[in-house]
């Protein structure tokens, strides 16, 4: 890499070990401690640099880069109350799973707290919503401070991506002069990487979930925010044959099958009170983040099945509708894929009966739609049946996101929204 970048070896070091871990896009809103970094990152073609100056619009930016493209993209900003504003769009990604690497400018540790102009404490700034965080060395001349830089950088990657994805921090203590420049040095260690095996259940543990699965009369599967997965969708649509198991979907889990039960909210408003425990599922399987839908919260609360699994690597026990019985620690495509093979399709009404109330529930929709007059509603009911298939969709919060769970069965592309900390934000 025959570039001329800063002088100083930490950021040379940075710099290369964001290329070596296949960093491609970096979001930039510059100022003056950050300029060694803005210098070098500007000087490597193989990583696209964007500039915006405001720092809460920036790392929102960054955010919906990286929810599309299912990689970290990375931030960088100014010393100071600069990288506060980054904090909204970090917890959200934190709750929603999504990579980024989050780089600060600093002052050197001495002149914290010393009334020096842009100087606030930095480190472990976002303690609260960050999988992982460390400062670089100042100068990092010494061949273990070296070292050091080389060991943290890519421990910070492996996080972005394990044991699920999420914001990590690098703050990044700089020292006048800034603007010095030197050809790149090639340095001793290199990138770290991390072989991490496919999970698997064992015989016996997918024969006892199987057998579980089985005997229930009525299952259903719920799916929260995720990322589009070919494989997944194949697996959830497989289950969803078996006449005992009933799939609920919303826009923001890009999960879609012919049988699904969509437009959440518009089925439950449908169902006839006194006989509401007929659609309650015997065992209840959730996966993924945040649901939209209050109603099916309320809704499963008040009648719980006997069993809830939740499927997820996040290390949090995770439990929305406060009946959670197993927690199951695979991604939810491994689980899908290995037990859809051993679910058998027995004879139960439990889908039948969603069925009929999603055929119910449509035609009045359609009805009420048709009569009202020219609103947002109307409005939106166009918008949503002619998005292109092919559009990769961004809901702002709070009444967007909504109204899209009110037309879901009209949105075909990939659909995405802050859906982590539901904030209104970005």
């Amino acid at each position: 890499m025959p570039h001329a970048l800063s002088d100083k070896a930490s950021v040379q070091i940075l710099v290369q070990q964001c290329l070596a871990h296949g960093l491609r896009e970096i979001v930039i809103s510059p100022g003056s401690r950050n300029a060694p970094l803005i210098l070098s990152f500007n000087a490597i073609p193989e990583i696209t640099c964007f500039t915006i100056v405001d720092e809460r619009s920036a790392a929102f930016f960054a955010m919906g880069m990286a929810q599309q493209l299912n990689r970290p993209v990375a931030l960088l900003c100014t010393s100071g109350t600069a990288a506060l504003n980054y904090a909204p769009a970090i917890a959200e990604a934190y709750y929603q799973e999504i990579p980024l690497l989050v780089l600060t400018a600093d002052r050197p540790a001495e002149w914290i707290g010393q009334a020096d102009g842009q100087t606030i404490p930095q480190a472990n700034l976002y303690e609260n919503f960050i999988r992982y965080q460390a400062n670089l060395p100042v100068a990092a001349q010494d061949p273990d401070d070296q070292w050091y830089a080389h060991r943290i950088i890519s421990e910070a990657f492996i996080k972005t991506q394990d044991p699920v994805c999420g914001p990590v921090h690098i703050n990044i203590p700089l020292r006048e002069p800034l603007y010095d420049k030197s050809a790149s040095k090639s340095f001793a260690h290199h990138s770290i990487t991390q072989l991490k095996p496919q999970s698997v259940l064992t015989e016996k543990q997918l024969d006892v979930l199987a057998g579980q699965w089985n005997a229930c009369h009525s299952v259903m599967i719920i799916c929260g925010v995720c990322q589009p997965n070919k494989q997944l969708n194949e697996s959830i649509n497989q289950l969803s044959a078996n006449t005992n198991t009933v799939v609920l979907s919303e826009t923001t889990s890009n999960i879609k099958g012919a049988g699904f039960v969509e437009c959440i909210d518009r089925q439950l408003a449908a169902i006839d009170h006194h006989h509401a425990s007929h659609y309650a599922p015997e065992l209840l399987i959730s996966f993924g983040g945040q649901i939209v839908s209050k109603r099916i919260k309320q809704f499963l609360r008040t009648y719980p099945p006997k069993a809830h699994w939740h499927i997820s690597m996040n290390d949090e026990v995770v439990d929305t509708f406060q009946h959670l019985s197993l927690a199951v620690k695979m991604k939810p495509v491994d689980f899908f894929s290995q037990i859809a093979s051993a679910i058998t399709n027995g004879e139960s009404e439990y889908k039948k009966c969603w069925k009929k109330l999603t055929f119910q529930s449509r035609k009045m929709h359609d009805q009420y739609v048709n009569g009202v007059e020219w609103s947002d509603l109307k409005a939106l009911s166009f918008v949503f049946r002619n998005i292109p298939a092919s559009t990769q969709l961004q809901l702002a919060n709070s009444t967007p996101v909504r109204y899209a769970q009110l037309f879901q069965d009209d949105i075909k592309g990939n659909t995405f929204a802050n859906r982590g900390t539901s904030g209104i934000d970005g």
